[in-house]
C-alpha cells in the first residue's frame, strides 16, 4: 500500500523482487495541491510528479480513491483504466456516533464565554496555502464590519499560523477571530455542535472530510466550488452554498452567510439534505480489505 506518488519507485522494486501487488491510495489531487504551494523549483517538482504519475499507470495494480472526485483525477491525470480504480469512502464519523449523541449544545459557548447573540463561523483545516484562509479572513473582515454578531473560530495548525494571526491584526478583527492550534478529535464535535455556519475556502480539495463532519452535525456549510467540496455540496447547491474567492465579491459572501444563519426554512432544507446525504455515504460498508481479498 502506498499513499504518495513519491513512493512509486519503491513500489516498483518491491513488486519486481517480491511479486506482490501495488495498491495506491489517493486521498488528494497531487498536481493541484503542489500547484498551490510556494516550493523552491516548483515547476520542476511538478514535472517530476507528472513523470511519476505516468509511471504509476504501469506499476500500480489498483488505484483506491476516496470519492468520485479523486477517481476523476486518476482517470484524467494518470489516465488509468477504469477497471483499475476502486472507490472507498473515508469515514471519520462512525467511531464517534455514540459520543455525538451524548453531547449537548452550548458547551463551547459556556467554556469560552461566548454570548448567545454571537453567531459562530467555524473553519477547520491545515493552516497552509491550499486551504484559503487568507481569503476567508478578508471575506470575514468585510462581513463583521457590516454585522458585528459574527465570531470566527479557526481550528488547525501549519506553517502559516503566525502569518494568519498577523493578518488578523492588520485587518483589525482580532476581537472577532479565535485560533485553536491543537485539539483532540473527540473535542472537535463540540465545536461543530455549537457552530452556526461552517466555512472553508480551499483552493483544492480531494474530499474535504471536515465538510462531511459538519454536514452530519447539521451545520450549514459554505465552501469554494472545487474538487471534493463541489461533490459534497452538489453542483446545484443542494446541500450547502458556494463562495468563489476568485470571482465573487464580498457582498456575495455577506449575503450567503446571512441566508445560512437567518433564513430558518432554507437552513433546515439544506442541512436535512446534507445530513441524509452523509448518513447514506457513511453506511456504505466497502473497505480496503474487501478489495485486497478480491484481488
Amino acid at each position: 500500500l502506498i499513499y504518495s506518488t513519491t513512493f512509486i519507485f519503491s513500489a516498483f522494486f518491491v513488486k519486481k523482487f517480491v511479486s506482490g501487488k501495488v495498491f495506491f491510495i489517493l486521498t488528494n489531487e497531487p498536481i493541484l495541491l503542489l500547484s498551490t504551494r510556494d516550493y523552491y523549483l516548483k515547476k520542476i517538482r511538478i514535472l517530476y510528479l507528472r513523470f511519476l504519475q505516468f509511471l504509476s499507470k504501469f506499476i500500480v495494480d489498483k488505484f483506491i480513491t476516496i470519492n468520485e472526485n479523486t477517481k476523476k483525477y486518476v482517470l484524467k491525470q494518470i489516465k488509468a483504466k477504469p477497471d483499475k480504480i476502486e472507490v472507498i469512502l473515508q469515514n471519520t464519523i462512525n467511531d464517534y456516533k455514540t459520543f455525538i449523541q451524548k453531547i449537548s449544545k452550548g458547551f463551547i459557548r459556556k467554556k469560552f464565554n461566548i454570548s448567545l447573540d454571537k453567531k459562530i463561523i467555524l473553519s477547520v483545516g491545515r493552516l497552509e496555502k491550499e486551504k484559503g484562509f487568507f481569503d476567508l479572513l478578508h471575506a470575514f473582515s468585510y462581513l463583521v464590519k457590516r454585522d458585528s454578531r459574527f465570531l470566527l473560530i479557526i481550528i488547525g495548525s501549519g506553517s502559516l499560523e503566525q502569518d494568519l494571526k498577523k493578518e488578523v491584526e492588520k485587518l483589525g478583527i482580532q476581537h472577532n477571530v479565535i485560533f485553536f492550534s491543537h485539539i483532540l478529535k473527540k473535542d472537535l464535535w463540540y465545536y461543530y455542535n455549537d457552530a452556526d455556519v461552517f466555512v472553508l475556502l480551499s483552493k483544492t480539495e480531494g474530499l474535504g472530510l471536515v465538510f462531511w463532519e459538519a454536514m452530519y452535525m447539521r451545520v450549514p456549510v459554505l465552501g469554494s466550488p472545487v474538487g471534493g467540496i463541489l461533490e459534497s455540496i452538489g453542483e446545484n447547491e443542494e446541500r450547502g452554498l458556494f463562495f468563489d474567492p476568485k470571482n465573487d465579491n464580498f457582498d456575495i459572501f455577506y449575503d450567503k452567510i446571512k441566508v445560512l444563519v437567518d433564513d430558518y426554512s432554507f437552513r433546515k432544507k439544506i442541512t436535512d439534505n446534507a445530513y441524509n446525504y452523509i448518513s447514506k455515504k457513511i453506511n456504505e460498508s466497502k473497505t480496503i480489505n474487501d478489495i485486497w481479498i478480491k484481488e
